[in-house]
């Protein structure tokens, strides 16, 4: 049995699917729509509803719901598009990895004194 998806996704999810249709290369979305989804799914509001945006900004890749109806050649990203405002933008430009041919440079920790 699948493991139940967290919050974060399911309303990540439910707030890309209420905009998109096929064919689509932008999905607006606002701040209140998450309050609105969390409603309709009847979970918990985050207290800070920014890190819901910043958490699939920067910290991990959107759902593989979301990720797989890009067109294709194109990755899915949240930009920002005003005061409380953003959009779901397909992209050629994906996300920086890092090189596995470089070497790991130690950087002495700079906390000591």
């Amino acid at each position: 049995m699948p493991e139940p998806k967290n919050r974060y996704v399911a309303l990540i999810e439910a707030i890309f699917q209420a905009g998109f249709r096929p064919g689509m290369t932008e999905v607006a979305f606002s701040r209140e729509d998450i309050a609105v989804h969390a409603r309709k799914l009847k979970v918990k509001l985050p207290k800070n509803l920014g890190d819901l945006i910043y958490t699939f900004r920067y910290r991990v890749e959107l759902p593989e719901s979301i990720r797989r109806v890009a067109p294709g050649g194109t990755s899915w990203i949240i930009r920002p598009a005003g005061r409380a405002r953003y959009v779901f933008v397909a992209t050629t430009r994906d996300r920086i990895t890092p090189s596995t041919h470089l070497a790991v440079v130690k950087v002495p920790d700079a906390h000591r004194a």
